[in-house]
């Protein structure tokens, strides 16, 4: 989870401060329900927090995980000389929890407060502020497309998010998109910031095709939310829906076999493809994206810890919006793909053609690219080889639970966003989205689950084991906290 900056502005009772390191934006979209996740400390010096509470309207979230650990905030209080009593409190200040905001508060502004209270009973007002939940009319903005509906051939809204794209490689992109054999399509060009010469390029590139529409965000999102806002601008015609990366080369007939697929099986909300792997200078890496790890994309479970949709080979139907939009929050390693994927499986099916569609450029050092997993599995048999070497246990231990804790910051707390988020959106019960509940029970159904991938031979790169281990980490922390509190 993100730490903003640590400060002491709320002084009030008897010493009393605290801060969020997450908190509300003034502006925010639910759709059919978000989990919504808040971050934060409070130190009394005299008391142990009771329980922590947001309230919106007449709603009252109570925060699940209360005097967790913070190093952080003790070193900051110690320097600020705020800590001559209750020092056991103050190491144990933190809080972290998920809000489930309900679709009703659409369209109101709201009063939210984060409001501490004590082992007395005393109340400390942690934040207070305004907040606009926007209307769906106000978070949607789609083109205005002057395309006639064809009979048997669906608008495909092609979604691009770009940022600094290299002029020949996007050209060759463009290019490819321009001479689909599948024509019904327009292309939505989401530009993350890139300088003026740049976007001079783009729109050089497009400027002579009516199809293409572009957009500049004021700032840099990053590609999660860039993929998000574009998204956004997707027509009220268009049926279905495909992403495309800036410097991939399309095939052909890409579209036109992707809308075939999906356009078979109305029970198929997302369809994808295998892909080319290729070097910068077009060399070949590999003919399919399923070197080093297997595929799987009808199992929610697995989908949800390792995903293998990629979205740049991806096609869905526009419906799908309703559950995937807003994307749960920029937290830990989001990818807008795995959300598409993930609503797409707790809604209906996922398809998939086994046919390379397209080549994937695998830069060095790109963002987003091929895992290999035989890497990334080596990576973690060291990892428990280190943890569990009697010889060096002592010494390396606390380093292996900051790497753990770090995991389920980063993953663990960004899976379970997701995955209540979609409970909240699902009509349909989904076992597999309640792994993540944050209960002892979600080790048990994550080693469950190991089993499982072990048994079908499936390639997970060990991420459910990470996992388990790193919820156990974070309990782990809050007990030591929890005795030292006693002892002192």
């Amino acid at each position: 989870m993100t730490r903003g900056v640590i400060k002491c502005d709320n002084k009030g009772m008897n010493n009393v401060c605290a801060d969020l390191d997450i908190n509300f934006p003034d502006e925010l979209y639910i759709g059919d329900g978000l989990a919504y996740f808040c971050s934060g400390w409070v130190f009394n010096p005299r008391f142990e927090v009771e329980k922590i509470e947001v309230k919106i309207s007449n709603y009252c979230f109570p925060i699940d995980n209360i005097n967790q650990p913070r190093n952080d905030v003790f070193s900051y209080l110690l320097e600020e000389d705020l800590v001559n009593e209750g020092m056991k409190y103050a190491i144990c200040s933190g809080f972290f929890g998920s809000l489930d905001l309900p679709s009703d508060l659409e369209g109101n502004r709201e009063k939210v407060t984060s409001v501490a209270t004590f082992k007395n009973g005393e109340e400390y007002l942690i934040c207070e502020k305004e907040v606009y939940f926007l209307k769906r009319g106000e978070y949607f903005s789609p083109v205005n497309v002057q395309i006639k509906p064809k009979p048997n051939e669906p608008l495909v809204a092609i979604c691009m998010a770009i940022y600094s794209p290299q002029k020949e490689t996007f050209k060759r992109q463009i290019d490819s998109i321009k001479h689909q054999s599948y024509k019904n399509w327009i292309c939505i060009i989401s530009d993350d910031g890139s300088n003026e010469a740049t976007v001079k390029q783009v729109k050089e590139a497009i400027s002579n095709d009516s199809r293409f529409y572009f957009f500049q965000n004021n700032k840099n999102m990053g590609f999660y939310n860039n993929f998000e806002r574009a998204l956004r601008y997707v027509p009220e015609g268009a049926g279905l829906v495909a992403l495309s990366d800036q410097d991939d080369y399309w095939y052909h007939h890409k579209l036109e076999k992707l809308v075939n697929e999906i356009e078979k099986d109305k029970r198929l909300n997302l369809v994808y493809s295998d892909m080319r792997i290729v070097k910068e200078n077009g060399e070949p890496i590999s003919n399919t994206y399923w070197k080093n790890r297997k595929n799987y994309y009808e199992d929610l479970a697995m989908v949800l810890v390792a995903n293998t949709v990629t979205g740049a080979a991806s096609i869905f139907r526009r419906e799908l919006l309703q559950k995937a939009l807003p994307f749960p929050q920029n937290l830990g390693h989001p990818f807008h793909d795995h959300v598409l994927a993930c609503s797409a499986l707790a809604t209906g099916e996922i398809g998939y053609i086994d046919e390379p569609l397209y080549d994937y450029i695998q830069y060095d050092n790109s963002v987003i690219g091929h895992h290999d997993f035989e890497i990334a599995k080596k990576g973690f048999l060291c990892f428990l080889r280190l943890l569990f070497d009697v010889r060096s246990v002592w010494s390396h231990l606390k380093q292996a639970i900051y790497h753990l804790i770090e995991i389920y910051d980063a993953d663990y707390v960004r899976i379970r966003l997701l995955s209540r988020t979609l409970e909240l959106r699902c009509d349909r019960d989904a076992r597999d989205l309640r792994i993540f509940n944050n209960k002892i029970t979600s080790v048990i159904k994550l080693l469950l689950l190991h089993l499982k991938v072990k048994r079908q031979r499936q390639t997970t790169g060990n991420a459910e084991l990470k996992l388990a281990f790193s919820y156990l980490a974070r309990g782990y922390c809050k007990m030591a906290c929890a005795i030292y509190k006693r002892i002192r």
